[in-house]
């Protein structure tokens, strides 16, 4: 296999444990070390689950750091990747999503020239259409 190979699924496995530090599967919950190996998925390549893992350790009030923009860069950084979990989230559950990620989010989107509407972090039919506009874009 080559190095990329391996690098990938270095990335991966990082990414795999980093969950299981966050939800506390097999492990007790620890969102420090969770944030920890995210990044060393991040390192490794990443995905977009690590991007999206990375959204959530900031986005959770009850993890290591909470930051809104950090949050949205990562959510961003996972939906341009094409990660499909995340824009489901977004369109199904995105009140499971801090108010400031959210509005933090919209600010992104906006910027992206893709979201005019407010910055009221009410995830409606203008944001799920910016959301699907610059998922999947690299």
């Amino acid at each position: 296999s080559s190095d990329l190979d391996s690098n990938v699924n270095k990335g991966q496995a990082y990414a795999n444990l980093a969950y299981m530090y966050y939800e506390g599967q097999g492990v007790d919950k620890d969102p420090q070390k969770a944030l920890d190996l995210f990044k060393k998925s991040v390192a490794e390549g990443g995905s977009g689950d690590a991007f999206y893992g990375m959204a959530r350790v900031y986005d959770d009030s009850h993890g290591a750091a909470y930051d809104a923009a950090q949050a949205a860069y990562w959510y961003e950084k996972a939906l341009r990747g094409g990660y499909g979990f995340a824009r489901d989230q977004l369109h199904d559950n995105s009140n499971a999503w801090t108010l400031g990620s959210r509005q933090a989010l919209q600010v992104r989107l906006h910027q992206a020239g893709v979201y005019d509407g407010p910055i009221d972090g009410s995830f409606g039919h203008m944001t799920q259409k910016a959301i699907d506009q610059i998922f999947g874009r690299y």
